[in-house]
C-alpha cells in the first residue's frame, strides 16, 4: 500500500487561515460576469430582466411619463415630466444619496430650505415674516420683497459645473465622477400609454423622480447666497 505522509503543523495553520479568509472579487471579474448575461433569457422570479444587468444604460433608461399639472391641459407646460427608472436604479440612488448627506459638511447655507430634511415651505415664510417684521419694528425702514419660481428647476443643473461644487465641498472625487456619468448621456424616452417616443440622449439637468435630483439641486445652489449684509436670500 502507498505511504501517505501526514500534513506538517505549518500547512495545517496556513490553511487554517486562509480558510478564514474572504475570498476577494475584482471589479473585472464583476464586470466579465456580467457581459456574459443572455439578455434574451427569461428574467427569475424576482423580475428583473438581463438587459437591465448587463448594462449599466439600462438600468438608469427612465420612462418619462407625463402628469397633468392642472384639470384643464392648455399647453405642455401643463404637464409634469416625471421619470420613471429601474427599482435596481432607484435603490442605488439611495444608497449614493446616504453617502453625499454624509459626506457634506454641515456649513451649508441655513436659510435654505427646498429639498432638505426636516425643513419645509412653512418654516421658510415663517423666517421671512420674522426677519421683514423685526426690521420694519426699527424707525425709518421698509422692507422689498421679490419673489422669484424657477420654471423646471431640476433642467438648470449643469452636470460639469454641479461636480465643480460638489468637489468644493469635499466629495470624493471617484463619487464626483460617477455622478457625473450619471447626469450626463443619459438615453430617456417618453411614454403615454402603450406609446413609446424614440430615445433622445441628455446631456444636463436631472430627470424629475429620480431620487438623487432633489438633493443634486439643493447643492447646486447652495452658494447662492446675499453679498450685501442688508439682503437675504431664502431658497
Amino acid at each position: 500500500m502507498p505511504a501517505f505522509e501526514s500534513t506538517s503543523p505549518a500547512v495545517e495553520v496556513q490553511k487554517a487561515q486562509e480558510d478564514h479568509c474572504p475570498p476577494v472579487i475584482s471589479r473585472a471579474d464583476v464586470c466579465r460576469t456580467l457581459k456574459r448575461i443572455n439578455t434574451r433569457k427569461a428574467p427569475g422570479p424576482d423580475g428583473i430582466p438581463g438587459r437591465a444587468l448587463k448594462s449599466p444604460h439600462a438600468s438608469r433608461r427612465p420612462s418619462i411619463v407625463p402628469v397633468p399639472k392642472k384639470t384643464k391641459i392648455l399647453s405642455l407646460n401643463d404637464y409634469r415630466p416625471v421619470a420613471l427608472t429601474s427599482t435596481i436604479m432607484k435603490c442605488f440612488e439611495r444608497l449614493v444619496k446616504l453617502f453625499i448627506t454624509s459626506s457634506i459638511p454641515d456649513s451649508l447655507d441655513p436659510l435654505q430650505f427646498a429639498y432638505r430634511p426636516n425643513r419645509s415651505t412653512e418654516d421658510a415664510i415663517a423666517l421671512t415674516l420674522h426677519t421683514a417684521l423685526s426690521h420694519l419694528d426699527q424707525r425709518d425702514t421698509y422692507v422689498r420683497m421679490l419673489f422669484i419660481d424657477y420654471s423646471s428647476a431640476f433642467n438648470t443643473i449643469v452636470p460639469s459645473k454641479l461636480v465643480t461644487k460638489l468637489r468644493d465641498l469635499g466629495l470624493n472625487s471617484a463619487l464626483c465622477d460617477w455622478i457625473l456619468n450619471f447626469l450626463t448621456g443619459r438615453p430617456q424616452a417618453v411614454r403615454m400609454g402603450s406609446t413609446t417616443s424614440s430615445t433622445l440622449t441628455l446631456n444636463t439637468g436631472a430627470p424629475q423622480g429620480c431620487v438623487l435630483s432633489p438633493l443634486l439641486y439643493s447643492l447646486f445652489t447652495h452658494d447662492c447666497v446675499a453679498t450685501h449684509s442688508s439682503n437675504t436670500i431664502m431658497i
